[in-house]
């Protein structure tokens, strides 16, 4: 099935240290290479802020997460970019169904750490392999560059009855204060 095209807002940026089999795709949907502080690409969403994405294959994810090295990289990229992002790559399990363990940790540990991750304001999602998550940035891409998209709304109220009702299909933020 043949995607359509995004909107196009540049600059789309994806991180020259990515591999060829992230870079070269995101490359051909008009990222542009670039030395990224914090992230594997990076695009402004369509109020102007900026939307960053880390990606991680699982292994590399439970080693980071070992060392610590999750938690310095969630917090530079909440730091650099108002809507930050963890995509997470293959399975958790080995082919025969046992969980990657390398580091003894336990499934419970490494969703408490996808809550902690969360609680510092990173949003995250699974792919299972390259391609799919190529498909996730440019889904990503597609969703902020709306011209009001949910997570702006979500932020125009400290209210939060009122900006859960911003998410209703025609209600605005002056009917939802009403």
């Amino acid at each position: 099935m043949a995607r359509a095209p995004i909107r196009m807002l540049t600059p789309r940026y994806v991180d020259t240290r990515e591999a060829d089999e992230r870079r070269v795709p995101l490359e051909q949907a008009g990222f542009t290479p670039k030395a990224l502080h914090a992230g594997d690409a990076c695009f402004p969403e369509a109020g102007g802020d900026w939307v960053g994405i880390e990606h991680k294959k699982w292994p590399q994810f439970i080693e980071d997460m070992k060392s610590g090295q999750i938690i310095k990289q969630a917090r530079l990229l909440v730091e650099e970019y108002k809507f930050p992002w963890l995509v997470l790559e293959g399975s958790l399990y080995a082919a025969d169904g046992h969980l990657l363990d390398r580091a003894q940790i336990s499934v419970n540990q490494i969703k408490r750490q996808l809550r902690t991750l969360q609680d510092l304001g990173l949003r995250w999602e699974r792919v299972i392999n390259s391609t799919d998550y190529v498909e996730m940035v440019l889904d990503i891409a597609d969703y902020y560059s709306e011209t009001v998209h949910n997570s702006a709304l979500r932020g125009l109220s400290q209210n939060a009855k009122v900006a859960a009702l911003t998410l209703v299909y025609g209600v605005g933020q002056a009917k939802a204060q009403a």
